[in-house]
């Protein structure tokens, strides 16, 4: 059974690959409007400019609503153990018909950072993903929903 874990570990994806994809899915779920989506790349204490991002049924209406479109335009990552950093300028298209709610936004340095998380599939096979555990966007408030 050790031997299959080494196996498991050494023969899938990279870090980086894993950070790369939690990030892509993340982006295109918010995209698609699809909060699951984007909650199953995050952390289940997620900050966003050192705040907290509120809870589930915050994020499942935030992103269901407007739909965030993130462009992530010159990623540089910045690994060290169990974490790492995504630098980034991102571009935000926030939009809502409905409300009225929305704009383009373009933040210059944009800091995503991630956490390596264990666990296992079917009680025996180990397995580790990446989870966003924060977002520093310097200078930036996102648009808020109206209530």
């Amino acid at each position: 059974m050790a031997g299959l874990a080494v196996w498991v570990y050494a023969t899938g994806p990279s870090d980086e690959e894993m950070i790369d994809a939690a990030l892509e899915e993340a982006v295109q779920a918010s995209r698609e409007g699809r909060p699951f989506g984007v909650l199953e790349h995050m952390a289940g204490n997620f900050q966003f400019n050192g705040q907290a991002a509120g809870d589930r049924s915050d994020i499942i209406r935030y992103v269901r609503t407007l739909k965030p479109d993130v462009k992530i335009q010159d990623r540089r990552l910045t690994l060290d153990g169990d974490s790492a950093t995504w630098t980034t300028p991102v571009k935000i298209v926030f939009g809502d018909s409905e409300s009225g709610v929305g704009g383009t936004f373009e933040i210059p340095d944009v800091k995503i950072h991630f956490r390596r998380s264990f666990g296992t599939r079917m009680t025996f096979f180990p397995y580790s993903s990446w989870k966003m555990e924060r977002v520093d966007a310097p200078n930036f408030l996102p648009p808020m929903l109206p209530f």
